[in-house]
Parts: structure tokens; sequence; C-alpha cells
């Protein structure tokens, strides 16, 4: 199955939510952007129509779906 997983890049970074609560983990981006040259950003990742997006963490559960709404930095 290893053929049909399409390659992504892990981003390390600190989301921060309405509440202030902050969490740390490691964001998904695919290595070519589909808006310009070159890889995907966080950026990009935040400007896609998708509401939601995966996030990677510590503990369990081990990948979280965050909801882009409640991101405030």
């Amino acid at each position: 199955m290893q053929e049909l997983a399409v390659e992504r890049h892990q981003v390390e970074v600190a989301i921060r939510f309405l509440g202030q609560e902050v969490i740390r983990g490691h964001l998904f981006l695919a290595l070519m952007a589909k808006g310009h040259a070159g890889p995907e950003t966080v950026l990009d990742l935040m400007n896609e129509p998708e509401p939601f997006f995966v996030l990677k963490v510590e503990g369990e559960p081990p990948v979280r779906m965050i909801n882009k709404e409640r991101v405030v930095e």
C-alpha cells in the first residue's frame, strides 16, 4: 500500500485556540503547493476551504482533527 501514499513533510507548530489554550504538534504539508511553485506552507493549509486539518501530537489520541474556526494564531 505504500505506493498509494501521498508524500508529505512534517512541520512543527504551536497552535493557539480561542480560549488561549496552546497545543504543540506537527502539521503534514504537501511537497508541492496547489497555488504556487514550491512546497505547501502553513498559510496555504490554513487558507484551504476544508474546515479541518490534521495535527500530530504527543499523547492520546496521537492525531487530532482541528477545526480551523477555533484557531487564533
